[in-house]
């Protein structure tokens, strides 16, 4: 009987301001990229509509162990202490960084 693979969660994040018209190619690469790095991703939140609290409750809500972000520009320095002091592992498309190695199903 094969059992399941259980999937983390990654919250993909990104500022429509910042983006502007590339939105749509920023939302798609931030998808592959959570996809690529073993997660599973139920939203995309964007930060130009939604306060900082808002997203580390909607982590909370999800057990999300990371956000995925097109690039920092997306997020303030003082936005990524915070998330980090949350316990979530941030990774970006740009230039592709991630606090963590690429993540293994199970290993959270």
């Amino acid at each position: 009987m094969m059992t399941k693979q259980i999937l983390p969660v990654a919250i993909c994040v990104l500022n429509t301001s910042i983006s502007g018209a590339s939105e749509p190619w920023d939302r798609g690469l931030i998808s592959d990229q959570a996809t690529k790095l073993g997660y599973k991703v139920p939203r995309v939140i964007d930060l130009a509509r939604v306060t900082l609290g808002s997203l580390i409750a909607e982590c909370a809500e999800h057990r999300a162990a990371a956000v995925v972000l097109p690039s920092l520009d997306h997020l303030s320095i003082g936005a990524l202490k915070t998330l980090q002091a949350a316990g979530l592992d941030v990774a970006t498309v740009y230039p592709e960084i991630a606090r963590h190695d690429i993540v293994k199903a199970g290993d959270r």
